[in-house]
C-alpha cells in the first residue's frame, strides 16, 4: 500500500508541474429547453478551439474559458445558440425547437481512438458514459455490460473471487479459436489471453480486462461490425470495445472520491430434500457420500456409528451446506485529482478492490494506479501520456470440474443431509498425524476443512499498461501522431496438494509463472480538406507494428518428505517446464472520408498484415471495408416530429491468422502424464526422460481466415428526442477457418491443421431510448436493447460432418454441426418413430443412443430493459437481463441426483415405478414393433444412478432461459445550498445491489449463466462443480471536492 501511495504522489508531483493557472476561468450553467426543462446531453463548446464538454442529467454544465470566447450550445432538433463571455461566470442558456442537425458536434471514439462525428458513421456503434458503467459497479468492468447493449453477449463464469468473464459481440464466428473482442484503452490494444489449466480441476484465474478500473472510465465505444474495426486488422475480426479513460479538465484542481461496501451471499443453492441418510438400498453406509439411506424419522432410537467412530443419533442438518458459506464483504475505494489550464491538464486516480469471497479464506485484492497526462508544447505540437499499474492477489481459489482433488464444491454441495458440519472440522487423527483426514472414506473422499486449511490456490499478477503519443500539426490540415504502447503482465501462481490429500497422499505442490510483453506502434498521418463549402475530404494513412510475447515456467515439486513444507528441496522430485512464443504482425492502413453537404459520407478503409505465424507465401492478406451513411431527415424538415434520422450500409472483408509455432516440429519435454481413473505419473520414469512430437501435423500451405460481413442500419431521434431508435441487420461469413482434423493414427499424429468450415452468422439488433415523462422535477428514462442472432456451420470438410469444439468427459462435447449451430452433443434417450422414450423390458430403464445432438448452446435472442427515474435529486437505476432459449448442461445437478441429495429424488422411494415409455419388440424377421412399457425399475437408487450418469447427457441438459434483476440503485445527490461548503462541491449517497432476483430460471439447483470451460474457450453451455454467484446489497459515497 505504502509503496502504491510513494507511486501516486511521484505520479502526482510530475503532473503538477505542467499546472499553472492563466487566464482562463470556469463557466457555469444550465441549458433548457423552452418550457424550462433541463436537456441532458447538449454540447456546449468554445468557437475555434477543441473545448467541448456535455450537461449532466440536470443541464449543468461546467467549461473554461475567457473574457471574449463564445460559446456554442447544440442539442438535436434545437437551434444553436451563441453566448459571448463577458464578466460574468453563470450563463443558463434556452434552446428553442428547430432542426439543428448539421453542426451537432457528438463525437465517437471509432478504430485507432480516431474520433468521428456520430452522423458521419455507416456503421453500428454502441456508446456508454461513466455513469451507466458505475451504476451498482462490479469489480469486474465486464459485468457492468451486461443488458445495457444490444448484440453484446456476457458471460460470468463463477463466483469465484476476481473471477472472470466472457463477453462475445453479435455472436461467435470461429470455431476454432477465441471469439471474444479486441480491448483498446486510449488507443493501446490490450492483452486480455485467458491462460487456463485445463478442464481438470479448472480454477478461475480471473481475465485481465479485470484490471481495468471502472471509475477512470470517461467513455467506452462498441464497435460490432468489422466495417467498424477493419483498421485494427486480425486482433479485432471479433469487434472491438474502445475505452477513453477521464483526462483533467480545464480549471481548478479537483478532487473526487468514491466508496462502495456491500455483501454478498450466495444467489442460489439446491433444494435439498432432508428425509434420507446416506447409505444404500435403505440401509445406513457412513462411507457412503448420498442420500440413498434409511428414512432418518423412523431410525430415531438408533445409534450409528459416524465418520469419526462415534455413537450418534441421525438427525438431517438443513442448512450443513449454506452454512458452510461465508459471507462475503466487497469494498471498492477510489481517488481521483485532476487539473489543468489552456496548455495542458492531469488527472491521477488510486483504486482499491478488496473482496473476501463466500468460500472460506477466499479473497481477493487489487491495487489500481492510474495517470493520464496532456500537454500544448506549442500550437503544433502536443504530447501526452496514460497508463495503469494494477497488482491483483487471489487466494483461496477454488477448482472446479472433476478429476482433481482440489475440487471442493463437488464435497460441500455433495454433503450427506446427516453430515454434522460441526465435527467436519475435527478431521484430524487423534494421533496428531495431519496427513490422514477422518472422513466417510479418506482414500477416496476429501473433507472439505482438510482441503481448505491445507491445499491452497493462489495468483498474484502484477500489470502495467499504457501508451505516450506525440502529435504535430504541419499546417490547418494536416497532421501526424505516433503512438506507442506497452502491455507488460506477470501471473505467478501456486496451487498445493499436502500430504494426506485423497488422490495425491504424497503431496505436491505446482508452481506456475506466467509472463505477456505486448508492444505496440502506431504512425499516422491524417489530412482534412475543405474542397468546396459542401465537398470535405480526410484522410488517415497509417504504419502499425505489433509484437506479443508470451513466457511460461512450471515446476511441479512431487512426493513431499515433512508435511506442509513447500520449497523444492522438500520433495523428492522436481519436473521443471518451460514455453515461449512470439507473435509478430506488420501492417499498413488507409481510410478515406467524404462528407457532401454534411448529409451524405462515404467512408473506405484497407489494410494489409503481414503476419509471422503464416507460411511466407500466405503470410500477407488485405482487407478492405467501405461504409456509406446519409442524413434523410435533412431533406424530411418539414416533418416537426422527426428531429434526425440517419440510414446506412456497409460491407468488410477481414482476415485472421494462426497462434505461433504451428508451422514447425516442436518436440515438447514431458513432466506427466494424465490418467482419467487413475493415479497418472510422472517423468522421469526409470530414469529415463520423455520427449513428445507434435500431436498435430504442421501445415505448410496454410492460409488466412477470411470473413465477409454486410450490414444495414437505421438511427431515428424522434419526437423532441424522447425516442431514439437504433436498428441494425447484419449478414457474415467466416471461412477457410483454420482447423485440427483427426488423421489415422499410423500417420503418428493426431490431427492436421487445413482451412476448411464456413460459419454464417445472421442477426438484428435494436437499441430503443424512450422519454416517457419529462418535467422539471421527474424524468422518466427506459432503454430497450433487444439482439437476435443465428449462427450457422454451414461448410465443414466433405468428409466432415461435426467439428469438436471443446468436451468434458465421457459423452459430452460441444460440437460444430453441419447446418446445425453449435451444439451440445452426447449420450442420450433412445425414441421410437413417433417420439417415445424406448424402456429396456428386463430393466424398466431407457435405452441409451450415443452422439445425439441435444440443443444449441446459442440463445434465440437476448433482451436488455434499463429503467432510470429521476425526482429532484433522487435517482433510481434498475437493469433487467433476459436470455431467451439456448441448452445448458448441469454436472453438479447431475452429482446430486444420483446422490439421492435432492428433492426430485423422494419421489416414488420405496414404491413401484414404471417408466412412462415403450418396449421395442423385435420377432425373429426383425420387424420391430412397439408396446407401452410395464416394467418397473428395481429401485430409485438406481433409477437416478441410470439417469444422472455423465454417460447419459440428455437428462441433465436444461433450458438455459433466464431473466435476471441485474441490479438497482437509489441514490440521494445533495443540493449544493445545503452542503455550503468550500471544499465540498457534490456529495451522492446511495444503496444499491446486483444479482438479485432470478426472476425465470428454468435451471434446477445451479444458476444458468455458470460456464465450466472459462473466457477464452470455443464452447460453453457445460457447468460442472462450479462455485456458486453471488447475490449482493450495499451503499455507495461519491465526494466531489
Amino acid at each position: 500500500m505504502r509503496r502504491n501511495l510513494t507511486r501516486l504522489f511521484a505520479i502526482g508531483a510530475f503532473c503538477l508541474s505542467f499546472y499553472a493557472y492563466g487566464q482562463q476561468k470556469p463557466i457555469t450553467g444550465r441549458v433548457l429547453d423552452s418550457n424550462g426543462f433541463p436537456i441532458q446531453d447538449a454540447y456546449v463548446y468554445v468557437e475555434g478551439s477543441d473545448k467541448g464538454v456535455y450537461t449532466d442529467e440536470n443541464g449543468n454544465y461546467t467549461i473554461e474559458a475567457k473574457d471574449g470566447d463564445v460559446l456554442g450550445v447544440e442539442f438535436i432538433g434545437f437551434d444553436t445558440k451563441n453566448i459571448k463571455v463577458g464578466d460574468g461566470a453563470s450563463y443558463d442558456v434556452k434552446l428553442y425547437e428547430g432542426k439543428g442537425t448539421i453542426g451537432l458536434k457528438e463525437l465517437v471514439a471509432t478504430a485507432l481512438g480516431i474520433e468521428r462525428e456520430e452522423k458521419a458513421l455507416g456503421y453500428a456503434v454502441s456508446s456508454l458514459k461513466s455513469e451507466d458503467l458505475n451504476v451498482a459497479k462490479d469489480a469486474n468492468l465486464i459485468n457492468n455490460l451486461a443488458g445495457k447493449a444490444s448484440g453484446v453477449n456476457v458471460y460470468q463464469q463463477s463466483g469465484t473471487v476476481g473471477g472472470s468473464s466472457k463477453i462475445i459481440l453479435r455472436g461467435a464466428t470461429s470455431i476454432s479459436g477465441d471469439n471474444q473482442p479486441l480491448i483498446v484503452v486510449d488507443g493501446m490494444p490490450t492483452n486480455n489471453s485467458y491462460v487456463d489449466n485445463g478442464i481438470a480441476g479448472a480454477v478461475d484465474y480471473g481475465n485481465p480486462v479485470g484490471d481495468i478500473n471502472p471509475n477512470d472510465i470517461k467513455e467506452m465505444s462498441i464497435l460490432k461490425g468489422a466495417a467498424a474495426t477493419a483498421l485494427y486488422g486480425s486482433r479485432a475480426k471479433n469487434g472491438a470495445i474502445i475505452i477513453t479513460t477521464k483526462a483533467g479538465e480545464k480549471g481548478k484542481v479537483s478532487i473526487v472520491y468514491d466508496a462502495t461496501m456491500r455483501v454478498d451471499a450466495v444467489a442460489k443453492l439446491p433444494n435439498y430434500q432432508n428425509v434420507y441418510a446416506q447409505g444404500t438400498l435403505g440401509k445406513y453406509d457412513v462411507e457412503k457420500f448420498n442420500g440413498w439411506g434409511p428414512e432418518i424419522s423412523k431410525v430415531s432410537g438408533e445409534k450409528f456409528k459416524n465418520f469419526l467412530g462415534q455413537d450418534v443419533t441421525l438427525q438431517a442438518y438443513p442448512d450443513n451446506v449454506r452454512n458452510f458459506f461465508n459471507k462475503g464483504i466487497t469494498r471498492i475505494n477510489s481517488i481521483s485529482m485532476s487539473g489543468g489550464n489552456i496548455d495542458g491538464d492531469f488527472r491521477l486516480a488510486y483504486a482499491n478492490t478488496y473482496v473476501t469471497g463466500i468460500m472460506p479464506y477466499s479473497k481477493y485484492k487489487n491495487d489500481n494506479v492510474s495517470f493520464n497526462v496532456r500537454r500544448k508544447l506549442s500550437d503544433n505540437l502536443k504530447i501526452s501520456a496514460s497508463g495503469t499499474y494494477s497488482r491483483s492477489v487471489r487466494d483461496g481459489l477454488s477448482a472446479q470440474g472433476s478429476n482433481d482433488p482440489n475440487i471442493l464444491i463437488d464435497g460441500i454441495l455433495g454433503m450427506p443431509r446427516t453430515a454434522n458440519p460441526n465435527l467436519l472440522r475435527e478431521y484430524t487423527y487423534h494421533n496428531g498425524d495431519i496427513t490422514k483426514q477422518y472422513f466417510w472414506d479418506g482414500k477416496k473422499v476429501n473433507n472439505p476443512y482438510f482441503i481448505l486449511d491445507n491445499n491452497k490456490i493462489s495468483s498474484d499478477v502484477e500489470r502495467f499498461f499504457g501508451n505516450a503519443s506525440i502529435d504535430f500539426k504541419f499546417n490547418s490540415w494536416l497532421s501526424m501522431q505516433n503512438r506507442t504502447g506497452i502491455d507488460f503482465s506477470t501471473d505467478s501462481r501456486r496451487t498445493i496438494y499436502a500430504k494426506g490429500t485423497a488422490g495425491e497422499l504424497t503431496g505436491k505442490f505446482i508452481d506456475g509463472l506466467h509472463r505477456f510483453r505486448v508492444l505496440n506502434n502506431d504512425f499516422i498521418i491524417s489530412a482534412n480538406k475543405e474542397v468546396s463549402p459542401k465537398l470535405k475530404l480526410s484522410a488517415n494513412l497509417g504504419h502499425n507494428i505489433y509484437q506479443k510475447e508470451y513466457f511460461e515456467n512450471t515446476n511441479t515439486a512431487q512426493n513431499l518428505i515433512e508435511a506442509g513444507l513447500f520449497n523444492y528441496a522438500n520433495a523428492l522430485s522436481n519436473n521443471p517446464t518451460n514455453y515461449q512464443s512470439l507473435k509478430r504482425t506488420i501492417g499498413v492502413y488507409g481510410e478515406f472520408v467524404a462528407s457532401y453537404d454534411e448529409t451524405l459520407f462515404l467512408t473506405l478503409t484497407g489494410r494489409n498484415d503481414w503476419t509471422s505465424t503464416l507460411p511466407k507465401e500466405n503470410n500477407s492478406y488485405f482487407y478492405p471495408s467501405v461504409s456509406l451513411s446519409y442524413l434523410f431527415s435533412e431533406n424530411l424538415k418539414s416533418q416537426k416530429w422527426l428531429n434526425y434520422g440517419k440510414v446506412r450500409l456497409n460491407w468488410a472483408n477481414v482476415g485472421s491468422d494462426e497462434a505461433p509455432y504451428q508451422l514447425d516440429f516442436l518436440y515438447t519435454n514431458l513432466s506427466s502424464w494424465f490418467s482419467q481413473y487413475g493415479a497418472g505419473g510422472t517423468y522421469p520414469f526409470d530414469g529415463k526422460r520423455a520427449t513428445a512430437i507434435p500431436r498435430v501435423l504442421p501445415n505448410r500451405n496454410l492460409k488466412p481466415q477470411n470473413q465477409i460481413s454486410y450490414e444495414a442500419g437505421l438511427e431515428m431521434k424522434m419526437f423532441k428526442n424522447r425516442v431514439n431508435l437504433d436498428a441494425s441487420f447484419y449478414y457474415i461469413d467466416t471461412k477457410d477457418q483454420i482447423v485440427s482434423i483427426d488423421v489415422p493414427l499410423s500417420t503418428g499424429y493426431f490431427a492436421k491443421k487445413i482451412n476448411a468450415g464456413l460459419v454464417r452468422n445472421v442477426g438484428v439488433e435494436v437499441d430503443l431510448g424512450l422519454i416517457p415523462i419529462r418535467t422539471e422535477d421527474f424524468q422518466w428514462n427506459m432503454n430497450f436493447t433487444f439482439a437476435k442472432n443465428k449462427s450457422t456451420v454451414q461448410e465443414l470438410t466433405p468428409d466432415l460432418e461435426s467439428y469438436v469444439l471443446t468436451s468434458g468427459w465421457t459423452g459430452l462435447q460441444i460440437q460444430a454441426l453441419k447446418g446445425e449451430s453449435f451444439s451440445i452433443v452426447g449420450t442420450g434417450y433412445r425414441r421410437s418413430p413417433d417420439g417415445q422414450l424406448i424402456i429396456n423390458e428386463k430393466t424398466g430403464l431407457v435405452e441409451t443412443k450415443s452422439d445425439q445432438n441435444l440443443g444449441t448452446i446459442d440463445p434465440d435472442f437476448r433482451l436488455g430493459f434499463v429503467n432510470n427515474f429521476r425526482y429532484k435529486n433522487f435517482t433510481l437505476n434498475a437493469v433487467l437481463d433476459w436470455r431467451q432459449g439456448g441448452k445448458m448442461y448441469s454436472g453438479t445437478v447431475a452429482s446430486l441426483r444420483s446422490a439421492g441429495l435432492v428433492e426430485e429424488t423422494l419421489a416414488h422411494r420405496g414404491e413401484k415405478f414404471v417408466m412412462k415409455g415403450v418396449n421395442e419388440i423385435k420377432d425373429a424377421n426383425g420387424k420391430v414393433t412397439y408396446k407401452e412399457n410395464t416394467t418397473p425399475v428395481k429401485d430409485m437408487e438406481t433409477y437416478w444412478g441410470h439417469m444422472s450418469a455423465t454417460k447419459l447427457t440428455e437428462s441433465n441438459v436444461y433450458d438455459a432461459t433466464y431473466l435476471k434483476l441485474r441490479s438497482v440503485s437509489l441514490s440521494y445527490r445533495l443540493p449544493s445550498k445545503l452542503l455550503n461548503s468550500n471544499v465540498i462541491k457534490g456529495l451522492t449517497v446511495g444503496i444499491e445491489g446486483r444479482n438479485l432476483w432470478n426472476i425465470i430460471d428454468n435451471v434446477p439447483h445451479v444458476d444458468p449463466e455458470l460456464n465450466f470451460f472459462g473466457p477464452s474457450a470455443t464452447g460453453g453451455g457445460v457447468e460442472f462443480n462450479s462455485v456458486p454467484l453471488t447475490r449482493s446489497i450495499g451503499m455507495n459515497l461519491k465526494v466531489n471536492f
